[in-house]
């Protein structure tokens, strides 16, 4: 059996990459086009890709702690946290992007493999295991990277 850990965190890093590649690409006006997530730039959304993991990191500690998991909608967090960071520059974000990518990966590394299947009852989406968790954190980097690509004035 393949090792699920090491195939989370490279998936993971990968994506991280991917975003990364991408943002190198963009040129001063894109940052300000509207992406496909309707109602954010190509800033906002490196701005929720900058504060969301550690909401998501959070999940992770409730499950190993044993603690509550934070229930405010989802949505609204993310709209509170791309506010926060209205006035914050493109390299501000990204060095705080980076910090969290590594937040992410550091926490991942810490886990044994048994972990990954211990779970709660989110109020929403029912079980939700910490292998779900890093692969939701896999899918929502790629898919946000399409978001922030499709702003490219070249693309």
């Amino acid at each position: 059996m393949a090792d699920r850990r090491a195939e989370l965190r490279e998936n993971v890093v990968q994506a991280h990459q991917a975003l990364t590649e991408t943002l190198d690409t963009l040129q001063g006006g894109d940052w300000e086009r509207l992406s496909p997530n309707e109602g954010w730039t190509a800033k906002d959304t490196l701005a929720h890709l900058s504060s969301i993991e550690a909401r998501q990191r959070t999940q992770v500690r409730a499950i190993l702690e044993g603690g509550t998991y934070p229930t405010n909608p989802v949505d609204e967090y993310n709209a509170a946290e791309v506010a926060k960071r209205q006035g914050q520059s493109v390299q501000e974000l990204r060095a705080e992007l980076t910090r969290e990518h590594q937040a992410t990966v550091e926490l991942l590394d810490q886990l044994q493999e048994t972990d990954l299947d211990r779970y709660f009852d989110h109020p929403t989406r029912g079980r939700v295991t910490i292998e779900s968790i890093y692969q939701t954190v896999n899918r929502h980097t790629r898919t946000h990277t399409q978001d922030i690509a499709a702003t490219r004035v070249s693309s």
